[in-house]
């Protein structure tokens, strides 16, 4: 379908069978980031009081540290990774990267199937077997495998929820996943 079909898809006002927001907001992550943050001006007042640096370079390297900090902090708390579906077909968006949703139609797809989500791995990258894993937290997600061939993993915290949604859109029951070898 073209692209103004499935933009006209995402901006009316159509029901919506599902919709999850995923965030980083995890308490290890605030740690790592804490840590981030703290480390290199602890570093730098430990040189001033050692008189390794002067007053004016303690100052100008504290500006240089949160003024590049202070968007990575900003970055983790304000993405979120959103999965929709509408009787048209799904959608997913990696919020504020993309305004829109990357949207599958229902006559598209292939193939989905719940899956268990590669070990330790968070956000938008690609895997040998899964294709392009989008993930934010939790264990499991699905499978898509859309007719062109193309392979997608959707991470879930709502597995249950989502799998019953992906199912009224398809008019089919979702199983699990079985590796092809």
């Amino acid at each position: 379908m073209c692209k103004h079909a499935r933009s006209e898809m995402m901006n009316t006002k159509n029901t919506i069978l599902f919709h999850e927001a995923q965030e980083f907001k995890r308490p290890w992550l605030v740690v790592l980031l804490l840590i981030g943050i703290l480390l290199p001006i602890g570093i730098l007042i430990s040189a001033t009081l050692k008189e390794q640096l002067s007053s004016m370079e303690l100052v100008l390297s504290l500006i240089a540290v949160t003024a590049f900090e202070i968007p990575i902090c900003l970055f983790f708390f304000l993405t979120k990774f959103e999965t929709i579906v509408m009787p048209e077909g799904f959608g997913y968006r990696w919020w504020p990267l993309q305004k829109k949703y990357r949207v599958m139609l229902k006559d598209e797809i292939k193939q989905i199937a719940v899956r268990k989500s590669p070990t330790m791995t968070y956000g938008y990258h690609w895997i040998i077997g899964y294709g392009w894993v989008n993930n934010i937290r939790g264990n499991m997600g699905f499978q898509v495998i859309l007719k062109s061939g193309k392979k997608l993993f959707i991470g879930s915290q709502q597995v249950e929820q989502l799998k019953a949604a992906l199912e009224k859109l398809l008019n089919n029951r979702i199983g699990e996943f079985r590796n092809e070898f």
